[in-house]
């Protein structure tokens, strides 16, 4: 089935791998099941988002007026 992998590449030319996933379509019979489910999964590691995020966005806060 379909895998793929979510990546960034960074000013300095490296890239940071966030997450993948893909098709598990015969996972559930591998792991004991009785017939193939259709399935789809992702994961993302929030660490590498987060810094990926700090390196290229600005965040503003703001303080509500009391």
């Amino acid at each position: 089935g379909v895998i793929f992998d979510l990546s960034h590449t960074g000013t300095d030319g490296s890239d940071r791998l966030l997450g993948g996933g893909g098709r598990y379509d015969g996972l559930v019979r591998v792991l004991g099941g009785d017939e193939n489910v259709p399935a789809a999964g992702f994961a993302c590691t929030l660490e590498q988002v987060v810094a990926c995020l700090s390196t290229t966005a600005s965040v503003s806060k703001t303080s509500a007026a009391s």
